[in-house]
């Protein structure tokens, strides 16, 4: 492909660089890839995704050829098979190696790639998805994904950052995943990480006996109200409102604490409680995160 795009790139060059660049931790990455480039089939540019989602950069931006007038790429579109927009910019419909459906196909890959990976809301829950069900296989992750999607007419509807964590977890239990506990567990680690919640989504999984709802909440207010401060002195005199601002205390299955490799304080059988902080006034620290607590 880059012999036929007359391109010089040395792919184990770029490799390093990406990765000495993502060890500095202060440059943001956005890594670009194109779909419909001349010699490069429905199946290398899977290998070619995977590729450049293992350098793990902050955005995957899939982009699709454009033939331009002018261009190489364009003089070549009898001998290639290209068929295109006849308006700006001349988008890439089909081609001798990539079929119209093929490219649908992508589109819909593409807009997942934005929704979940790039917005960085679910990185704990993909990186389980993709390493334990689909084998360390990002493409095809999100090619079951596309399927899910398009059978559901979700690409064809506008969708808040809210509902996408119960799409994600709508797909989970459609393929019948033995861990689904857990999944719903690492999913609302990453919808928690965001902010604390107005409301409790629906799809949340409790963590306790319904027997044991009134008890434990109890306890978390007694936590909340006496044991926070204890923990951060300088606490002490603000009210529950601006508390919750900086501070979320959720109850998790104990499943979670073997996956997170964390401490579990509480006694067997009890649930998992997180401290979930929030950077501001009160909390410098440079994102979000958790600490287990005993309640």
């Amino acid at each position: 492909t880059l012999d036929s795009i007359r391109r010089k790139t040395n792919l184990e060059r770029l490799a390093q660089n990406v990765q000495a660049i993502a060890a500095g931790n202060n440059i943001a990455q956005f890594l670009d890839l194109i779909a419909g480039l001349p010699e490069e089939n429905y199946a290398s540019f899977a290998a070619s995704f995977n590729q450049v989602y293992s350098w793990a950069p902050d955005k995957l931006q899939l982009g699709f050829l454009k033939l331009l007038k002018g261009s190489g790429v364009r003089e070549k579109t009898g001998d290639w098979g290209y068929r295109f927009t006849q308006a700006p910019p001349y988008k890439v419909l089909a081609s001798k190696w990539l079929s119209y459906a093929d490219l649908l196909k992508l589109q819909i890959i593409e807009d997942l790639v934005d929704k979940y990976f790039n917005s960085h809301r679910f990185v704990h829950t993909l990186k389980y998805l993709i390493d334990t069900e689909f084998g360390q296989n990002p493409f095809a992750f999100y090619e079951a994904f596309a399927g899910f999607w398009e059978a559901n007419c979700y690409h064809r509807q506008p969708h808040s950052a809210g509902a996408l964590y119960g799409q994600l977890l709508e797909f989970y239990d459609c393929r019948r995943g033995k861990d689904y506990p857990l999944v719903a567990e690492l999913l609302k680690l990453d919808y928690l990480l965001q902010g604390p919640p107005a409301a409790v989504p629906a799809w949340f999984q409790p963590a306790i006996k319904a027997s044991e709802e009134a008890m434990l909440k109890q306890r978390v207010n007694a936590f909340l109200r006496t044991g926070l401060p204890k923990l951060m002195p300088g606490l002490a005199n603000l009210g529950r409102r601006e508390l919750h601002r900086y501070f979320h205390l959720e109850l998790f299955q104990p499943l979670i604490a073997d996956y997170l490799n964390i401490p579990y304080p509480a006694a067997e059988g009890e649930p998992l409680a997180l401290l979930f902080y929030y950077p501001g006034n009160l909390v410098k620290a440079p994102s979000s995160g958790f600490i287990p607590v005993i309640i």
